[in-house]
């Protein structure tokens, strides 16, 4: 297993949906927006940093809720991050960040189950509903 440094994942939420988004280099699973914090960093900037920069959505760090620090093991890597929420008064739409993001798509939390969707964003979304 590699151990990762800081990194971040924010869960958006609008309507009972979801942003969920598919990189490049991936297992193919839905994931969420997010990535390395950088070491001087505030996680809830760099969650707010890698949302704008993947999806060109801009959220404020004010309105982030901290769903607490997680592992999480997918494919061999073994992942601390940061997990954060928000939700939207409007369904934004993104613009994913080629080559790295290759689809963003609002979902239905009812769609995402552990054979489509990241460990991290099963998580947050466990920790959201609750």
């Amino acid at each position: 297993y590699i151990l990762f440094s800081k990194r971040s994942r924010v869960l958006m939420v609008y309507n009972g949906q979801i942003l969920a988004q598919k990189g490049w280099i991936s297992s193919g699973k839905w994931s969420l927006p997010g990535g390395g914090v950088f070491h001087h960093e505030k996680p809830e900037i760099g969650a707010v940093r890698e949302v704008k920069e993947e999806t060109g959505i801009e959220i404020s760090p004010a309105r982030l809720q901290a769903l607490g620090a997680k592992i999480s093991r997918e494919a061999g890597l073994i992942t601390r991050y940061y997990g954060f929420a928000i939700e939207l008064n409007e369904k934004l739409i993104p613009t994913p960040h080629f080559p790295e993001i290759i689809e963003c798509r609002w979902l239905d939390t009812e769609e995402l189950n552990a054979t489509n969707a990241t460990n991290d964003l099963l998580q947050l979304l466990d920790a959201f509903q609750k």
